[in-house]
């Protein structure tokens, strides 16, 4: 099932994951190994996002700063600074760790890496990849016959302890200015169109999603700083060094392809998973006795994404293409004008004040999953944008919050803003293909300058 911050409340975090320090990774477990070597040791800085739980995904992203291996040129750079025997890191980076589903695609097909062989050239965020062992035996120690006694024998799934490095970067809840808003939305555009040229759809577009390339520190000039860090059971003083800048060849792109599938290689239509009727079983029908299945692939709910910015045809149950991709991104340029009211105060590395959004009721029959199922989200979000009176762009000239309001400097944003979300919904929703509305919506802004 999609995540949605109302449905997944956290566990108690003794029982998810510990507090760490360091993180040591066994350079033997590097998967789809791009070189001969690979920093494996690093400092934890602060937790990013915890999406932990006992069961599912569960989610954790860490700021970490990695070992400055002796060959590395960043020792040059700071020659004077550091003397013989320092311990030097470098940063910013995201160390990610879930658990992936070992029947997706995204895990079967290995298309985390194979993505990675585009990055350098393309709008999207390369990685280094771990498989670290299955979760049930390997890491939790359970048999197939034990289970917590909390967790219901039909939700014990085996998957894939993952972990992840990659340059950490803004989101797109930073972005400095309207301008960079838009350009950012161009690089997306670019990524999505990258992804399908070999074939790959990204199905979990959403703000958390998106990254901003250009790294604008807060404290331009602080380059690097000492720290005091326990090492190897005693204390010692090592230096944080700014990291090379990486470009990933646009304003914005995307990152996080572990829910990614190829586009004519996916899984099973809802009527093929349910062959007796077009809809998944009655929840007033009687229950099947629950059983432990390891080794046979599951049948599974097609519906993938973060609840708010999934598309509609997704959130009938239908098959991921790549104009979902794009109503995906739609939503995120729609919700933007309701989420995002000012600039946040830079504080790029460290994380930004959260943003608390208060949505309009109108949009909270589409984007809160809170007791209600998925083709429910689905009919309304279907009326909301399709109902030919215009509701969505009615909601945006009443509701829209005052940074989409207003001028900026000489430019007509609040023209601009109106004509970009019309041009966007046209060409997904006016019968024309999905293709146009990248080349357009990238040459409708580019003119706007």
């Amino acid at each position: 099932m999609p995540f949605s911050p109302t449905d997944s409340p956290h566990q108690p975090r003794h029982l998810v994951s510990r507090e760490v320090n360091w993180i040591t990774l066994d350079e033997e477990e590097l998967h789809g190994r791009l070189s001969d070597q690979v920093p494996t040791n690093f400092y934890v800085k602060y937790l990013i996002e915890d999406q932990g739980s006992l069961v599912g995904r569960c989610t954790r992203v860490w700021c970490v700063y990695q070992e400055v291996l002796e060959s590395d040129p960043l020792l040059d750079r700071y020659r004077n600074e550091l003397s013989k025997g320092n311990h030097v890191l470098k940063g910013p980076y995201a160390l990610k760790i879930y658990n992936a589903d070992m029947f997706s695609e995204a895990y079967e097909q290995d298309i985390l890496v194979k993505a990675m062989d585009i990055h350098r050239s393309k709008p999207l965020d390369g990685v280094f990849v771990w498989h670290l062992g299955d979760i049930l035996f390997l890491v939790r120690g359970l048999a197939e016959d034990e289970r917590p006694p909390t967790i219901p024998l039909d939700k014990m799934e085996n998957r894939q302890e993952v972990f992840t490095i990659s340059a950490l970067k803004r989101t797109l809840s930073q972005f400095e200015t309207v301008e960079e808003f838009y350009h950012v939305i161009i690089g997306v555009l670019q990524g999505i169109e990258s992804l399908e040229a070999i074939d790959i759809i990204h199905r979990d577009i959403s703000f958390g999603n998106i990254i901003i390339n250009e790294e604008i520190y807060c404290d331009t000039d602080k380059a690097f700083e000492w720290i005091d860090v326990d090492l190897d059971g005693q204390r010692a003083r090592v230096a944080l060094v700014r990291r090379e800048t990486v470009d990933i060849g646009a304003s914005g792109g995307l990152h996080d392809l572990d829910m990614a599938s190829y586009i004519l290689k996916t899984v099973l239509t809802r009527e093929e998973i349910f062959p007796s009727t077009s809809a998944p079983p009655s929840p007033m029908a009687a229950p099947r006795e629950p059983v432990l299945v390891i080794d046979q692939k599951p049948q599974r709910d097609l519906r993938t994404g973060t609840v708010p910015f999934m598309s509609i045809p997704v959130l009938f149950g239908g098959q991921h293409s790549v104009s979902d991709d794009l109503q995906s991104l739609f939503f995120v340029h729609y919700l933007s004008l309701f989420t995002f009211d000012k600039r946040l105060p830079n504080c790029f590395p460290t994380p930004p004040p959260p943003r608390r959004h208060h949505w309009p009721q109108a949009l909270k029959k589409w984007t809160d999953s809170f007791g209600k199922d998925m083709d429910e989200l689905g009919s309304s979000k279907a009326f909301f944008f399709l109902d030919g009176n215009g509701s969505w762009y009615k909601t945006v000239k009443s509701d829209a919050l005052s940074l989409w309001r207003k001028r900026t400097g000489d430019k007509a944003y609040k023209w601009v803003h109106w004509a970009m979300l019309g041009t966007f919904h046209e060409q997904l929703w006016v019968g024309r293909e999905g293709g146009p509305a990248v080349r357009k919506g990238v040459s409708f802004f580019e003119e706007r300058e």
